[in-house]
């Protein structure tokens, strides 16, 4: 009995060591297809560079549209075709304008490319023709 105890704690050990090592890659499942998905670390990364980019483009951005960013989180969409590999859509919503830094390559590393698209919002239209 003390045996098998013994294996099972040297097995649960090494399991926990594997993924300490590994990182635990989750993976997405996109058409059939499985792909790694980025880590938090590489997530991180992709929020950190969209901010440094809306820093660096001063003239575009306000500095009062670059704190919102700092203080509040993106949304971050993401298409995948292959392992950490696609776009990803990282985007600040604000109440007159919308920030969309765009991310395409190989995600979370210096091999990807990056382009920042500002919207501004239109006032919604009224309708004065009585329908």
């Amino acid at each position: 009995m003390s045996r098998v105890l013994c294996c099972l704690c040297v097995l649960v050990a090494c399991v926990a060591l594997c993924g300490v090592f590994s990182g635990c890659a989750e993976y997405v499942e996109v058409n059939g297809a499985s792909y790694k998905a980025i880590t938090k670390d590489q997530r991180r990364e992709l929020i950190y560079r969209a901010r440094l980019t809306l820093y660096k483009n001063s003239k575009i951005v306000p500095t009062s549209d670059y704190l919102f960013a700092t203080s509040h989180e993106p949304e971050i969409k993401i298409s995948y075709s292959g392992d950490r590999f696609g776009t990803a859509k990282v985007t600040w919503q604000l109440p007159k304008r919308q920030y969309t830094l765009v991310f395409d390559g190989f995600l979370g590393t210096d091999r990807m490319t990056c382009i920042l698209q500002v919207m501004d919002k239109q006032p919604d239209l009224i309708d004065f023709t009585g329908r």
